[in-house]
């Protein structure tokens, strides 16, 4: 009796919690998904509104930093590896594993770096702000504002 008591409980509670599980998240993130949307579409609407020449020097821009971007996170993504690496390692040496980490902080300053210097020069020569995003929601990055 008591073992048909105890899988009628564990049926009982297996199903409610299967259940609590299904609920409908869509809403909230259909909503998050539209304002980024709608933030990227913004920014691409002001990029569409250049002239031919500036969309051309536009996308030269994001090219040539775009570029320093992608060397930047494959080395990233090298040291990340480099660090799973050592720590499968059944004596895992601490001190190469912190070097590992000090030369990805670097390069995760310089990717950085590199996008806020694309920001800066897209804003300085087209006026476009990129700063949606970049900081996080509702973040503000007052040392991009010449306002503040």
């Amino acid at each position: 009796m008591k073992k048909m008591l105890i899988i009628g409980i564990l049926a009982l509670s297996a199903t409610s919690f299967a259940n609590s599980a299904s609920v409908d998240h869509s809403a909230h993130n259909k909503t998050e998904i539209k304002s980024e949307n709608t933030k990227k579409s913004g920014m691409m609407n002001q990029i569409n509104n250049l002239s031919a020449e500036q969309q051309k020097e536009y996308h030269a821009i994001h090219e040539k930093h775009m570029s320093k971007t992608k060397n930047i996170m494959l080395d990233i993504k090298e040291i990340n590896i480099q660090i799973q690496k050592e720590m499968l390692n059944e004596k895992s040496d601490s001190k190469k594993i912190a070097r590992l980490i000090d030369k990805k902080s670097i390069l995760q300053a310089d990717k950085e770096k590199e996008m806020l210097k694309f920001k800066i020069e897209v804003k300085e020569k087209f006026g476009i702000k990129m700063m949606d995003g970049m900081m996080g929601k509702g973040k503000k990055c007052k040392m991009m504002d010449k306002n503040s």
